[in-house]
């Protein structure tokens, strides 16, 4: 039976990117437009002078490296995780060139580097997420040690204490630190209910799978008990209008024979039960312990889950019958293992 429109979906979701081009864009483009509006409100409103062209020329970068990718690829487009990496590094270098410029960590927008080191933490695998964690960890320990001065008035210069800039760096490692821990775990979690959601879409779509061939079973049944039963009658008849006939009266017996058999397999069918969904129902006791691991099994995160039957050789598993129930429970003991679990989870 093909897989429905709803498991393919599935599929085809996890074989997917982290992210949008198009989210990445979007962010970046209010980026832009937030960092020119404060270097002209800083510059042309409140007078404090700034290297405007050195300014507007990183934020230029970035907005090129927008048109670029607007014209390069489609906006539904996902990214992978080597692409997202890189696309989030750039605005991580892209600020940390403008705060050096306009005052380094004195710089109250300092604080805007978390936002890429939290999408980061939040779309991309754990190794990704360290990398780009450390890149803004570097980032601000070199603004703690060299910037240009903070912009003010003309003439006055703002100095601020050791004490406060040596505050402020470690605050904001900190803080860049805790949010990419935070953030990393939260979206960890996030996805695993996320995968276990979708293997439980997977069960019960083929559980309605089989209770629809169940009733379209029945009704076939019930539609051709009529016709069935005409046919065992009339070869009733043929087969007492030949007797004393040899090959010609067995051959009608046979035919009432396989009608009446026939008759017997449909009943079985129109209950619906048991009976007619047992080789469907039954499944081995290792296949049941993977089928109930599945969300898990080929996850990016977490430990490796490793199955092992343990019994006496040569013998098979045992057949058991195939409840939904059963690999719910079972789903919910595994899922457990897994968030507790340091490098593997053994399942036999």
């Amino acid at each position: 039976m093909p897989p429905s429109p709803a498991a393919e979906e599935i599929a085809v979701q996890s074989l997917r990117g982290p992210i949008r081009i198009r989210t990445l864009t979007t962010l970046r483009w209010l980026a832009v437009g937030g960092q020119i509006s404060a270097i002209l409100i800083v510059h042309f409103v409140f007078g404090f002078p700034v290297e405007l062209g050195l300014c507007l020329g990183a934020i230029a970068a970035s907005a090129w490296l927008n048109i670029f990718a607007a014209l390069r690829f489609s906006p539904q487009r996902f990214l992978s995780d080597a692409e997202a990496t890189a696309y989030i590094a750039f605005d991580i270098v892209q600020l940390c060139v403008l705060l050096f410029l306009t005052g380094g960590l004195q710089n109250p927008f300092a604080l805007l580097i978390l936002a890429p080191v939290t999408i980061a933490a939040s779309v991309l695998p754990l190794r990704q997420t360290i990398l780009v964690a450390a890149l803004a960890l570097a980032g601000v320990g070199v603004l703690g040690l060299t910037h240009l001065p903070l912009p003010w008035r003309p003439g006055e210069s703002l100095i601020f204490p050791p004490m406060i800039n040596g505050g402020a760096w470690v605050a904001l490692s900190f803080a860049v630190a805790f949010f990419a821990a935070y953030a990393h775990r939260i979206a960890q979690e996030a996805a695993q209910m996320r995968s276990a959601l979708a293997a439980s879409q997977l069960v019960l779509a083929r559980e309605e799978r089989l209770a629809a061939l169940g009733g379209l079973a029945a009704a076939a049944a019930h539609e051709l008990g009529t016709p069935l039963a005409t046919i065992q009658l009339t070869a009733k008849e043929m087969a007492n209008e030949l007797k004393g006939e040899g090959l010609l009266e067995e051959d009608a017996r046979l035919l009432v024979e396989q009608a009446q058999r026939c008759r017997e397999i449909l009943g079985r069918l129109s209950k619906g039960g048991a009976e007619a969904d047992a080789m469907m129902d039954r499944i081995g006791l290792d296949l049941l312990l993977k089928e109930a691991a599945a969300p898990f099994i080929d996850a990016r995160l977490g430990p490796a889950v490793i199955f092992e039957m343990r019994g006496p050789a040569g013998e098979e598993p045992p057949v058991l019958r195939r409840r939904p129930e059963i690999i719910y429970g079972l789903r919910n003991i595994i899922e457990n293992a897994v968030a507790y679990g340091r490098s593997k989870v053994l399942v036999s």
